[in-house]
């Protein structure tokens, strides 16, 4: 894994050949000769220097919203189909607060308010703060999110991006050009809404042993509705649109997937030796590396790793088919190796010298997981 991106930095699209089907390969431990992969620098440097990410320049604009859009609230439209969803959440003003939302009593709170068009089943909770409530009308979900019931609670409510509108990605575009000159000069067939944002995306180099980003010729764009068109015309000229697909972004900090170290709000994890602290201070051997994802003998940060190949597809079938991270990984199994495989191993030699991990650093003072 290489440093975090700086903020608004873009990313890069994950692999695109990994696909469900090669996730399906993926499964089991990592082969023998894999194992013995190792990289050279990683044998001889015990705590390596932390290299120094160098932004964009100042005068290459990364992200442009459109303004009668910026910091305004999606909504459905009348063309929009089903499910329609919204998400709600505890405000919170510490994000290391740990609040939570209780379903039951949430769900309690809208009946007794007599919240109209409410689908039976459709209040569920969809993460430690966040839960979903589905309608059964575009215009009765529309109204529930500025409905003030919510704000007297302290809670919010928005309509998940998946539900109402596209990213996709067109590339040559000339890198000085700013990115409202481009959305100023798109035109869209008719089947399909505009665009409301761009976003440049960034490759990264190493310079002087130093991470920068480096502004590129390809950029996505967000699309208003649920169709994302085949192809745009800009100044006249035809644009090819693919599918953005999702990256699979990593914390160093916590090692579980969606967010990055400077985000976590969890304890520290070791993606060397899987114990209570940062996996930069740990000086386990090589040989002695445990997953914290799978068990296998690697490193979490590993992207041989079966749990990043499914993390891969995760983010590919959400990219496809525009449904939730909940929905898409439920249509894959975990990785991690049950207790029973891992207490059915052999026990390491007698005449191994037993080997104790390091004491924990002070971990993170956030317990909540993210």
């Amino acid at each position: 894994m290489g440093d975090d991106p700086p903020p608004g930095g873009g990313g890069i699209p994950p692999d695109l050949e990994m696909t469900p089907q090669t996730f399906l390969q993926s499964q089991g431990e990592l082969s023998g000769s894999q194992r013995s992969m190792k990289r050279h620098a990683e044998s001889e440097i015990g705590n390596p220097t932390p290299k120094k990410n160098i932004s964009p320049s100042a005068s290459v604009q990364d992200v442009y919203t459109v303004p009668e859009f910026a910091g305004e609230k999606l909504k459905y439209t009348d063309a929009d189909q089903g499910p329609f969803s919204v998400h709600v959440t505890r405000m919170e003003s510490d994000p290391s607060a740990g609040l939570t939302i209780r379903v039951l009593k949430f769900a309690q709170l809208i009946h007794r308010n007599n919240i109209p068009g409410i689908v039976n089943g459709g209040v569920n909770s969809v993460g430690r703060n966040r839960v979903s409530v589905e309608f059964a009308s575009s215009s009765a979900a529309n109204n529930f999110v500025t409905n003030p019931l919510l704000a007297e609670n302290k809670l919010c409510a928005t309509i998940p991006q998946f539900q109402v509108s596209r990213m996709g990605v067109v590339r040559n575009i000339p890198i000085d050009w700013t990115l409202e000159e481009l959305v100023s000069g798109l035109q869209y067939p008719s089947n399909c809404g505009q665009v409301i944002k761009a976003r440049r995306l960034n490759s990264k180099k190493i310079i002087d042993g130093s991470a920068t980003w480096i502004p590129s010729n390809t950029v996505v764009l967000t699309f208003l509705g649920q169709s994302l068109p085949q192809k745009v015309y800009c100044y006249h000229t035809s644009l090819p649109v693919d599918v953005y697909h999702l990256p699979t972004i990593q914390c160093r900090g916590c090692c579980r997937f969606g967010h990055i170290k400077a985000q976590c709000r969890s304890k520290a994890r070791c993606f060397k030796c899987s114990q209570p602290h940062l996996g930069e201070s740990c000086n386990i051997p090589d040989e002695h590396v445990t997953c914290l994802l799978c068990s296998g003998n690697h490193k979490a940060t590993d992207p041989r790793c079966p749990e990043h190949s499914r993390q891969k597809a995760i983010k590919m079938v959400m990219s496809e088919e525009n449904i939730s991270y909940l929905e898409a990984s439920a249509r894959f199994s975990t990785v991690r190796r049950p207790f029973a495989e891992v207490a059915s191993q052999q026990p390491p030699k007698l005449s191994q010298p037993a080997f104790f991990p390091p004491s924990p650093s002070s971990p993170s003072s956030s317990q909540n997981p993210t």
